[in-house]
């Protein structure tokens, strides 16, 4: 009994354990999001007929367009507005600007700038804000000629670009929220043809946090082998109080029966002026027995072996306490 009750108080230590155990952390849980993109588009329609493309042919998106065949690009800046966020209030400003930079455009030497165009709406999210524009690369690559000479010297690299500057802002469950973005298209005038390049910022994605509390788990593995520590520590302590308290432990008569040969029924042998030592098993009492060439006297559920002046005895019932 001793094994389950030990059993029982160590399942119901670990159950305890765990439960107190169990420790609260604190998270940040996203409410809300508000995410925002944008690109540049363009094309070019092909002014007169060439060998290789029609007159009236649209060019759409390149990185390269003729400057005889397109001179003049017509495109558009798109900014998108979407997640969680409410109506977005969107304003962008284009404009071109010629420069000259030096030190992977760190140093800048000059700088001329000339807006083109202004747009503002109010945006869903899901929808697009869109700032239409057109330019003639001839007449890029003529102002640019012009500040050069002006100048009377060229230091570092010249640059033409088609800057966007938007500004936006809505709100995130009744919060204000803003961003605002730079970007450009880049021109490379060179003989006879021009090059675009962009520089985005891609999507951006803000989001609404609020602290929540999480209850740190213990391992499954834990958790059930705690369980099952109480359930075998408290079923084995009922069935063994049980089985005692019916008899069930007592010397089963195929056990009697084995020793049959060494045990007598009889008197208890008396107590007077004898020693008496308990024996834990039928089996090491018939042990003494034959070790003192002695009988077994089985009286009053009890088993008894006299040697002298000692009486060994083994009970099965266990709340028999007495000698």
């Amino acid at each position: 009994m001793t094994i389950f009750v030990a059993l029982l108080l160590l399942g119901g230590a670990s159950a305890y354990s765990i439960h107190a155990g169990e420790e609260l952390r604190e998270e940040q849980r996203t409410v809300a999001t508000w995410e925002t993109d944008s690109e540049f588009h363009h094309a070019g329609t092909v002014q007169r007929e060439s060998e290789a493309f029609d007159r009236g042919e649209r060019l759409e998106n390149r990185t390269l367009y003729f400057s005889e065949l397109t001179p003049t690009l017509e495109g558009a800046y798109v900014y998108e507005h979407g997640g969680d966020a409410g109506e977005a209030i969107v304003v962008t400003g284009l404009r071109l600007e010629w420069r000259s930079v030096s030190d992977g455009g760190e140093r800048e030497h000059w700088r001329v700038t000339e807006p083109i165009e202004r747009s503002d709406s109010t945006v869903a999210p899901g929808e697009r804000h869109r700032t239409e524009f057109t330019v003639n690369s001839t007449a890029l690559a003529e102002r640019l000629a012009a500040i050069e000479d002006d100048l009377g010297a060229t230091p570092g690299r010249s640059e033409v670009r088609l800057v966007a500057v938007t500004h936006a802002e809505t709100t995130m469950e009744g919060d204000p929220h803003d961003e605002r973005r730079e970007e450009a298209l880049a021109f490379d005038l060179g003989d006879g043809t021009y090059e675009l390049s962009t520089a985005t910022e891609g999507t951006r994605t803000e989001r609404l946090t609020e602290p929540v509390e999480i209850s740190t788990e213990p391992p499954l593995w834990l958790a059930i082998s705690s369980v099952l520590l109480l359930l075998v520590g408290a079923g084995g302590t009922a069935g063994l109080y049980y089985g005692r308290r019916e008899g069930y432990f007592d010397v089963e008569t195929d056990e009697r029966e084995e020793f049959e040969e060494w045990i007598s029924r009889g008197e208890p042998p008396s107590a007077d002026g004898r020693e008496t030592l308990r024996i834990a098993s039928l089996a090491e009492l018939v042990d003494v027995a034959i070790d003192c060439n002695r009988r077994v006297i089985d009286a009053d559920g009890a088993f008894y072996v006299v040697v002298d002046d000692v009486r060994y005895v083994y009970r099965p019932d266990d709340h028999d306490t007495g000698p």
